[in-house]
């Protein structure tokens, strides 16, 4: 904690700053605010205290924010609708109304040469002390961070270290006494990949900060990309004001508790961490597929949840921008929801915009509840619960984004095989449950995964495409239930594609529902005729009769769109559960697979459900439980018909899609 007496020593020396370090080149940039810069002292001096950041009057502090793009590099794109820097600074703070509420700004200072041949004087000028000087007149902290990939060293094309110390010779006496300001030394050493060489390295660099700029925070990366903070916890930097950073993508694994705890969050226990890079996006335009590719539902909300309950750890997320990745923005400034992470983030930080903030008391029950979304109640088996049991070779696997508990399992072939996995509750009393599975997503799991329920009242079969939704728990009806375990869900891997067994609950429905949602198609029981399902290509829709809708199919068709029939203007919420069943069979002599796909009317028409019905003369009941990753006011239904070489007759009853939650 810091005594009135070394606060006024750092207001005096803010003062002796001269001034056209702190007004020139800001006064350029911003010469239409009118408002004016706080004194030097108007926001809270940090501190580290153990493994927590501290205000001067020792309430612990969770810094909360964004990087922006690098501004060197803010006119790249050459097919982006451009913002400038100040802008943006602006909007992340709300200061134009935006509702972001960034209480850190992190500022990345590429090379000034020999990139673009500028001294670094003259690049400080242009693209650091205006955007410092901005967050100042915001009252918002900033991290000025010296952004390098590149090993460090004088061999195998490292940085030298007197680059480095160039730099901060420069910058730091600059911002001595300025309190706003935070220097993180070096964005991302590579190589050599080994803390005591790194240490070595940096702690001249370190005290030659400290010589000129004895109170502003630190944060100190790590080779491999800034990732050793466990080597940084056993042997930390001798400065008593410095944090560590860290840099997480869903390249290093799912957002787990024992992955993160793996990667930082053990030695936060002892040292200040600070994640000044993190983000992702889903697989598209958005993403590097090699590094940043994951969803808000499997990585996003788990990084969450384990950062919220842990709010001695800081961060500021990655990047504020419409084209560096994983980005925010679109090209044209459209806010990116649903998986993407912008509204994720910006919602974020928004919701704990009042939390651990440097001068202020926590508002009540905010350090109790951060976010983290309730879990449901009920009856959980697991994988490794004692009701859980499975015939023939399964894998068990911590690999993949969104899975429930410490693992999962998965058939370990991928091929159908007649291998089961079987969840079996203990349930404490007789009642109606809601039935839910649990599973991560990929594009190579089962498209039908087959799921029979053995409930009070029989069994019910229904089958999941696992390729889609997931991460969160999936309703797939609900059932009577007798006190005990005599009943069960089983999953089966008959079906091509990686099955995977994860979790199921139980849930008591409380006399209610949930499984029985507002019927989205029209006219499914054929009972007013035709309207308003159509065909297209080779299908000839006969006269609905008995509920039933038989529709023939011309042969010789190639591909599965040549023939369908289909019902459009219906309305999906990216994230929901929904369903769809019916009733189908074929004239068919032996049987055979059409396609049944949920999808948008926009081109490419991204598909929310794809499953692959095996007909047979016999009329089946299918179910399958999907979760667009997109909303849709209006998507489409299409029973694709054609790929058959003879002519055929497709019967469709009972059709319907409903919502489950």
């Amino acid at each position: 904690m810091l005594g009135t007496a070394k606060k006024l020593l750092r207001t005096l020396t803010a003062l002796a700053i001269p001034l056209t370090l702190l007004a020139g080149p800001a006064s350029a940039a911003r010469a239409e605010d009118p408002t004016p810069r706080p004194a030097a002292d108007a926001i809270q001096w940090l501190s580290v205290d153990g493994n927590q950041i501290r205000d001067e009057d020792g309430r612990p502090v969770t810094l909360r924010g964004v990087s922006v793009l690098a501004p060197r590099h803010n006119a790249e794109c050459a097919d982006c609708n451009p913002k400038p820097i100040s802008e943006l600074i602006d909007m992340s703070v709300d200061a134009a109304g935006g509702g972001w509420h960034s209480k850190v700004l992190r500022l990345p200072v590429t090379e000034w040469a020999p990139n673009d041949s500028l001294p670094l004087a003259e690049n400080f000028a242009r693209h650091v002390d205006p955007y410092v000087q901005q967050a100042i007149d915001l009252g918002i902290y900033v991290i000025v961070d010296f952004h390098r990939v590149q090993n460090y060293g004088d061999g195998n094309g490292g940085v030298p270290q007197s680059i480095v110390k160039e730099f901060w010779d420069y910058v730091a006496p600059r911002y001595a006494g300025v309190p706003n300001v935070i220097f993180e030394v070096y964005n991302e050493p590579l190589a050599p990949t080994n803390w005591a060489t790194w240490k070595s390295y940096i702690t001249p660099v370190v005290d030659s900060i400290r010589q000129v700029a004895p109170d502003n925070l630190i944060l100190m990366g790590s080779p491999n990309w800034s990732t050793m903070v466990n080597e940084a916890a056993a042997d930390p930097i001798d400065d008593a004001n410095t944090a560590y950073v860290y840099h997480l993508y869903p390249n290093q694994g799912p957002s787990s508790v024992a992955n993160l705890d793996q990667k930082f969050g053990n030695a936060s226990r002892s040292i200040p961490v600070i994640l000044t890079e993190f983000g992702w996006n889903p697989a598209g335009e958005f993403t590097d597929p090699a590094v940043t590719q994951g969803t808000t539902k499997c990585w996003g909300n788990g990084l969450r949840n384990y950062l919220d309950e842990r709010p001695w750890i800081s961060w500021t997320a990655w990047v504020f921008d419409n084209y560096w990745k994983p980005q925010m923005f679109d090209k044209n400034w459209n806010l990116l929801g649903g998986d993407h992470q912008g509204q994720f983030v910006k919602d974020w930080l928004g919701q704990l915009k009042d939390h651990n903030q440097p001068g202020t008391d926590n508002p009540p029950g905010a350090g109790d509840d951060l976010g983290v979304p309730p879990s449901r109640t009920g009856i959980v088996v697991d994988n490794t619960s004692p009701g859980y049991s499975d015939s023939g070779d399964w894998t068990t696997a911590d690999t993949a984004h969104g899975f429930h508990g410490i693992d999962y399992k998965h058939d370990g072939s991928g091929t159908a095989s007649a291998k089961t996995a079987t969840f079996t509750p203990d349930l404490p009393a007789s009642g109606r449950y809601n039935v839910y599975l649990w599973w991560s997503p990929n594009s190579n799991r089962t498209a039908a995964a087959p799921v029979s329920i053995t409930h009070a009242g029989g069994t019910a079969a229904l089958t999941v495409d696992q390729r889609t939704g997931g991460c969160d728990w999936g309703l797939l009806g609900t059932y009577d239930f007798t006190a005990g375990a005599g009943q069960k869900l089983t999953l089966s891997a008959d079906s091509p594609g990686y099955t995977i067994a994860d979790a199921v609950l139980f849930e008591p429905a409380d006399g209610t529902d949930p499984g029985t949602g507002e019927e989205l198609l029209v006219n499914g029981d054929f009972a007013a005729g035709l309207d308003p399902w159509y065909s297209i290509g080779r299908a000839t829709p006969g006269t609905p009769a008995g509920g039933e809708l038989c529709t023939a199919v011309a042969g010789g068709t190639t591909q599965t769109w040549d023939a369908l029939i289909g019902q459009d203007n219906i309305p999906l919420t990216s994230g929901g559960q929904y369903a769809l069943s019916f009733t189908a069979s074929t004239s068919a002599p032996a049987a055979h697979t059409v396609r049944a796909a949920v999808e948008s009317t926009d081109f490419p028409h991204p598909t929310q459900l794809d499953a692959y019905p095996r007909l047979t003369g016999e009329g089946q009941r299918y179910t399958y439980v999907f979760s667009p990753t997109d909303s849709l006011d209006a998507a489409r239904l299409r029973f694709q018909l054609g790929g058959q070489a003879q002519p055929y007759t497709f019967c469709l009853a009972e059709a319907s899609l409903t919502r489950r939650n």
